[in-house]
């Protein structure tokens, strides 16, 4: 009698230091009752799904509530789904397979959706808007092909995909191509003829030179003036072939458009690369508005890539000195002995205002026109 009594106490006791335990452990996710708490509070955030796929069929795609496949818990505590939470704007009301995924803060998981006909479909219709198009080679790989065609079923409108569209046939090469919308055993096609693009590639200069900080930054592309069609088209650094090390040495960067392909000889130097620019090529002024004007502000110095303040001492005015009116002098601005060049200066008399000809506006600097020196 004695033991069952024990034994008993022991059982009870084991019970409350269990309950005691759970309450206070917080931990884990103990707490099976939904709660409506803003998980922006939570710090751990966990997604789960009761299922990895679910078949539903295209009457129940419009309005579908996907939040009971999904359990999110908040420090532990479960939390209410929202269907503010899922994102199924990728299912479509037509036969397919899509994914819909669940988002809380930086935690998501997904579900594959598989959706079947409803059934009721007696008649499916596939129609191509165009007989023919006309594009260009380099078109073809970001074409919507898709919306030449249309797809209804009853009469009632279907997206189509690019999964129904079949381009085997087409290439990126001049000549005519058909091309097939497919759908549930009805088809239409249409032809496609590809013309090739024309493009121009110039280079100022065959050779540049730059220091070796500018390697990763440089702008490559803009060493290149392309056109396309005739039209102005700007390249960036993902179409330029060639590896630049950030090393001293030479490299060759080539531009391929089309049929068409350029390349530079790209320099790399532990030395100072200076480039510089003039604001115009040619001003007018009065005698005495020369003598005082600060043409060094006129010059744009850029050494190893950056904006360098230019040394008005080696700017050169002494031909204003001995000037008349009527006279043309040059202000010369010297970097170095390899690396000068001029603004030329009209003198004229004193009641004309001060025009600059020739304005060259710098507001996106090229290499290509620019001089380098190596320091």
């Amino acid at each position: 009698m004695k033991k069952r009594i024990i034994t008993g106490f022991l059982l009870v006791f084991a019970m409350i230091v269990s309950a005691i335990c759970v309450s206070c452990t917080g931990g884990g996710k103990t707490d099976s009752s939904q709660k409506d708490i803003d998980p922006s509070l939570c710090d751990k955030i966990e997604i789960e799904v009761t299922t990895s796929d679910i078949t539903i069929v295209e009457d129940d795609v419009e309005g579908f509530d996907y939040t009971a496949y999904f359990i999110i818990y908040g420090d532990g505590k479960k939390l209410k789904t929202k269907s503010e939470y899922i994102d199924a704007s990728g299912v479509l009301i037509r036969v397919g397979t899509y994914t819909v995924v669940c988002r809380v803060k930086d935690r998501s998981a997904e579900i594959t959706v598989h959706v079947n006909s409803s059934g009721k479909v007696t008649e499916v219709k596939v129609t191509a808007l165009k007989t023919r198009i006309d594009i260009k080679d380099d078109e073809i790989a970001t074409y919507d092909f898709a919306s030449l065609f249309r797809i209804t079923e009853d009469g009632s409108v279907r997206t189509t995909l690019l999964s129904d569209i079949d381009l085997s046939a087409l290439k990126p090469q001049k000549g005519g191509y058909i091309i097939y919308c497919k759908y549930k055993g009805k088809e239409a096609s249409l032809m496609v003829y590809v013309t090739e693009t024309a493009y121009a590639i110039r280079v100022a200069k065959d050779k540049v030179a730059i220091n070796v900080s500018e390697v990763a930054t440089y702008n490559y592309a803009k060493l290149f003036t392309v056109t396309r069609e005739g039209e102005e088209f700007i390249p960036d650094n993902s179409m330029i072939k060639g590896n630049v090390l950030p090393k001293a040495g030479e490299y060759t960067i080539t531009l391929s458009l089309g049929k068409v392909q350029k390349s530079i000889t790209v320099t790399v130097t532990d030395s100072d690369v200076a480039v510089f620019y003039k604001a115009y090529a040619s001003i007018k002024m009065p005698l005495e508005d020369a003598k005082t004007y600060e043409f060094y502000k006129d010059f744009y110095l850029y050494v190893n890539g950056k904006i360098t303040p230019v040394d008005k001492n080696k700017v050169d005015t002494s031909e204003i000195d001995g000037a008349n009116a009527g006279d043309t002098v040059k202000v010369w601005y010297r970097y170095s002995d390899e690396l000068a060049d001029y603004i030329e200066v009209e003198i004229t008399i004193d009641d004309v205002v001060i025009k600059a000809k020739n304005v060259e506006v710098f507001s996106n600097f090229k290499a290509s026109n620019c001089k380098l020196l190596l320091a």
